[in-house]
This record gives structure tokens, C-alpha cells and sequence, in this order.
């Protein structure tokens, strides 16, 4: 599980597009959630702001273990977005 943690609150419409592009890593699905103002997470959807974003993924299923490097690829990936989004501004 990767949780990030933006300096300040995120508009969720950007993050639902980017997040996209997000929901699997090879073949494991991804979950992506956010936490909202009021304090409670829910599955990441437009038309909010998120204070913390949280991904996580299927470890092992049908078609094998995850691989470490993939992990790492994850969490990368996913601080990049989110550095590049909250970098963006409001638009």
C-alpha cells in the first residue's frame, strides 16, 4: 500500500483522469482511494478534494506473485503524478 499526502488539498476530477492510466500493475488490479476533508476514505471519485490518496494492489492471484520491482514501479509512478498534479495548480 502507497499512501501520499499532497501539501495541500487535491481536486479529485484531475486525479480521477490520471488515475486511469493507473489501475493495473501488469496484470494486478489496483484499488486507489482518497481521504476526504471530513477525515473518512472512500474509493477515489470526481467532485471532491482529497487531503491523502492511498493505492494498493493484489499481491498474489491466479497469475502469480507480484514481483518487487514492479512495487517499486508503482510507488514511483504514482508520487510522480501526483508531484506533477499538485505542481500544476488549480485549474
Amino acid at each position: 500500500m502507497v499512501t501520499l499526502e499532497p501539501p495541500a488539498p487535491v481536486n479529485t476530477d484531475r486525479l480521477v483522469a490520471l488515475a486511469s492510466s493507473l489501475r493495473h500493475v501488469g496484470s494486478k488490479p489496483v484499488r486507489i482511494e482518497m481521504e476526504r476533508l471530513g477525515g473518512h476514505w472512500a474509493p477515489l471519485s470526481a467532485g471532491d478534494k482529497a487531503v491523502r490518496v492511498r493505492f494498493s494492489l493484489l499481491l498474489a492471484s491466479r497469475q502469480g506473485p507480484l514481483r518487487c520491482r514492479r512495487t517499486v514501479r508503482l510507488q514511483r509512478r504514482h508520487q510522480n503524478r501526483l508531484a506533477r498534479q499538485t505542481a500544476a495548480g488549480p485549474r
